[in-house]
C-alpha cells in the first residue's frame, strides 16, 4: 500500500473484480471499531447442493398464532417475521476488525 492511499483504494486497483457494501451497522461495532467482512459470493468446489457461501433464508414472514372473539372486541396475535442465513461454507469468510 502506497502512503496516503486507503484499503479500499488498494484493493479495488489490485482486485478490480471486488464488491463493496456499506452497511451503518459495522461501524463501531466491535468495541469501538469498525469491522469488515470479506466473503466469496460462490465457489465452485463440486457440491451438488449449491455454490453460493451464504444462503438468506426467509421462512416464515408473517405468520397467525390465533384470534378470538371477545364481548368488547377481537382479539389477534403473531408473530414477527423470521429470517436468517445459512453459511454453506464457512472457510470461504473473515471477519477483520479496525480496518
Amino acid at each position: 500500500m502506497a502512503q496516503g492511499e486507503t484499503v479500499r483504494q488498494w484493493a479495488k486497483e489490485n482486485y478490480p473484480n471486488l464488491r463493496f457494501i456499506f452497511s451503518p451497522e459495522f461501524v463501531v461495532a466491535n468495541g469501538g471499531a469498525d469491522i469488515t467482512y470479506l466473503f466469496a459470493d460462490s465457489v465452485d468446489d463440486g457440491s451438488t447442493a449449491t455454490n453460493a457461501t451464504l444462503l438468506q433464508v426467509v421462512p416464515v414472514k408473517y405468520q397467525l398464532l390465533g384470534s378470538e372473539n371477545g364481548i368488547k372486541g377481537y382479539l389477534e396475535d403473531a408473530t414477527n417475521a423470521t429470517a436468517g442465513i445459512f453459511v454453506t461454507r464457512p472457510w470461504a469468510i473473515t471477519r477483520l476488525t479496525g480496518i
